[in-house]
């Protein structure tokens, strides 16, 4: 039987879906290679455990902590905290989009969940592996525990000093000298903007006034709050003009 000769748009077309399959496959048994080494997501629920992983003094549970700040911290790292299952493919999509047009590793795209992941249980180099496993156990520890201890979790481990110190309960005490349960709207918006790179975002405290781009994002956050129901439409501007209290004396 002579070989059957297809036009060039088919031969193209099943050309192209065989490079597919095959990428696919490979891509399918990379990804299981990934799966395999993972970490046991085990003992999140200890404290004393976090704690010891992450080299911390103090615990603060969530009965301590201000819903609004609470609120503002999802509102800044991952507002659809309560709607996806520890990856958001909306945002996790656009990172990739970011990544292909920069040929680089550029943006994360880490839910609060692959935060957690990331820091408790992987190091914190940037290459594809990480990013892999960081989704795969972000999974995992969606379906072990509840949001509600994963949000507790991720804000006593975050970084929120200039020096690297973790914690909401440390980051209240440092830029506002009181505890978190205490923080005004204000306040724990201030706190939300640091995340996630307070090294830099805490120029304002360093130099004792709001810098432009803190006022911004501060005033942003706190009309997330008010589009949320958290607060009026009317204390957003009331809230702006109370000057925080390492600013105090100062015009804001």
């Amino acid at each position: 039987m002579p070989f059957l000769k297809l036009p060039r748009h088919l031969s193209l077309l099943l050309l192209a879906a065989l490079l597919l399959a095959v990428l696919g496959l490979c891509a399918s048994a990379w990804w299981r290679a990934q799966g395999a080494g993972l970490p046991a997501v085990g003992e999140l629920d200890d404290n004393a455990w976090v704690m010891g992983q992450m080299g911390l003094s103090t615990w603060t549970p969530l009965g301590s902590i201000s819903p609004l700040a609470m609120a503002a911290v999802m509102a800044g790292e991952d507002d659809r905290f309560f709607e996806h299952r520890g990856v958001d493919a909306r945002e996790a999509w656009q990172a990739l989009r970011t990544d292909l047009k920069a040929l680089r590793y550029k943006r994360g795209a880490g839910t609060i969940t692959m935060q957690v992941a990331r820091n408790v249980y992987l190091n914190r180099e940037k290459t594809l592996s990480r990013k892999a496993k960081e989704y795969l156990l972000a999974e995992q520890l969606e379906k072990r525990y509840d949001k509600l201890r994963i949000l507790e979790v991720y804000l006593n481990i975050a970084e929120w000093g200039p020096q690297g110190e973790r914690g909401i309960g440390a980051a209240s005490q440092i830029y506002l000298n009181k505890p978190p349960l205490d923080l005004s709207p204000k306040e724990a918006c201030f706190l939300a903007l640091l995340l996630p790179n307070p090294r830099r975002y805490s120029e304002s405290f360093t130099k004792r006034k709001l810098t432009p781009f803190a006022k911004r994002r501060v005033k942003a956050l706190l009309q997330d709050l008010a589009r949320e129901g958290l607060l009026d439409e009317s204390a957003v501007e009331a809230e702006m003009a109370k000057p925080l209290s390492f600013e105090a004396g100062r015009p804001n």
